[in-house]
Parts: C-alpha cells; structure tokens; sequence
C-alpha cells in the first residue's frame, strides 16, 4: 500500500501511485521543473488560430453555456450506450495513464472503446472534463505501440487545451447542429465555423507532436497514421460498393 492522498476536489482517496484521482481525474502529484508542458509540442500555426478563434467566440462566454454543456452531456451518454468504459485497471487504462503522466497532463479523461466508431477516434469535453473515444475496430488493428501513439495524440488536444473548439469542430464534422430548434441558441456562426475548421488542421499537428513525445518514435507514429489511412480508405471503397449493390 502506498501513501493515500485526498484529493482537493472531490475529496476521494487514492493512492500516490494512482498519479490521478480514481474520483474526478484531477492530477493529484504536483508538476516539476522538468515535466513537459504544452509548449514544448503546441504548433506555432495552432496557437495563432487558436488565439483568433478566441477572439471570435471567447471560452468564458462558451463554457458558462448551458446549451454547450447539455450539448456534451447527451454527446457523451449517446457514446457510452455503444461503448464500454475503460478500466484504469486494465491494460489499456494502465497505457492511458502512463501516457497522460508523461505529457503532466491536469486531468486524465475517462477513455471509452466504441464497438461502431470503426477505425477512427476522437476527444471532446470541457478542458476539466475531456474525454477519449475509440473504435473498437481501430484497436484490434493496432500494436500496442501503436496504440501508445494514438493515446498520445488524443491526450495532446487535451494538454494544449484544445478541448472546447475542438469538440465544436468535432460536432460540425459529425453533423451536430448548434441551431434555435436544437440548443436554443445559434452558437456557431459562418465566421466562426471556417475558422474552426482552419483551425483544427493545425491543431492536428499539436498533437502529432504530443504522439512522438510519448512514444519517441517517429516510425511507430508514422506507423499508427498509414494503418488509420488505409483501413478508412479501404472501409469506404467497401461502403461504396455495397451501395452500388
């Protein structure tokens, strides 16, 4: 047994060895001198877009939101009805935290493996509230090496606090509608809408960045990029010729 910590948040206990909070996720260790930050793998083009998107539509006015957060909300229990909850215990939950550790991120998301994604993954939430959802499909395929990478990747959005415009733009691309008749509000205007497309090209390679660092391997996440390409494009040629049927 090791030294149990309270947790300033929500009061649970956990382990000093649990690194984060078997509660509400929040990073229990303090950070040292030496940890990463997100500047040492944020994308100088990233933080630019990023900089005028806040100027566009500022976090604090989003974030208090209802709409955004009841957006999110039924987001995450439509995700949890087809996926199941990973396990800190388990290997895979150990490789999350591990990664999330090396990165020193704030809080460890909840990770769900989605049996209908396919081979694709994504994070959304709130920067004190993210989570990681990927397709079961993807997994299979993967080393664990390769997972290591894609864990990385996802934790990278989330590290250079990407959180709240990208689960925006994660919402547009999977046709989620921020309109009058959905949330009650028009939250998302043209202006708005090409920026954060622009903008999330560029975060990509943030987390690119994040991936190499937990992985030190370039050929590992060259490796992960190849495979997500190739199964997508090979699962769409599929779909095509089944509906030419």
């Amino acid at each position: 047994m090791g030294l149990e910590l309270k947790c300033r948040l929500c009061h649970t206990y956990s382990e000093e060895e649990d690194i984060f909070c078997r509660g509400c996720g929040i990073r229990l260790l303090t950070s040292r001198r030496y940890d990463l930050t997100k500047a040492d793998y944020a994308f100088e083009g990233d933080l630019e877009k990023l900089a005028l998107l806040k100027e566009l539509a500022t976090p604090a006015v989003l974030l208090k939101t209802f709409y955004l957060k009841k957006a999110i909300s039924l987001h995450e229990k439509e995700v949890s009805s087809r996926s199941i909850l990973v396990d800190r215990n388990t290997r895979l939950g150990s490789l999350l935290i591990k990664c999330a550790d090396k990165l020193c991120l704030k809080y460890l998301p909840k990770m769900y493996v989605d049996y209908e994604l396919g081979f694709n993954a994504f994070s959304f939430g709130l920067d004190e509230k993210p989570y990681i959802v990927v397709g079961e499909a993807l997994l299979n395929t993967l080393t664990e090496q390769e997972i290591v990478a894609l864990v990385g990747h996802e934790l990278g959005h989330i590290g250079c606090g990407h959180m709240l415009y990208h689960t925006l733009a994660e919402f547009l691309l999977q046709g989620v509608t921020f309109s009058a008749s959905a949330l009650g509000v028009p939250l998302i205007e043209a202006p708005l809408r090409l920026a954060l497309l622009s903008w999330r090209r560029e975060s990509e390679v943030s987390a690119d960045r994040a991936s190499l660092l937990v992985t030190e391997s370039v050929e590992v996440v060259r490796s992960l990029l190849q495979k997500v390409v190739s199964l997508n494009n090979r699962a769409s040629l599929i779909y095509d010729a089944l509906s030419e049927l």
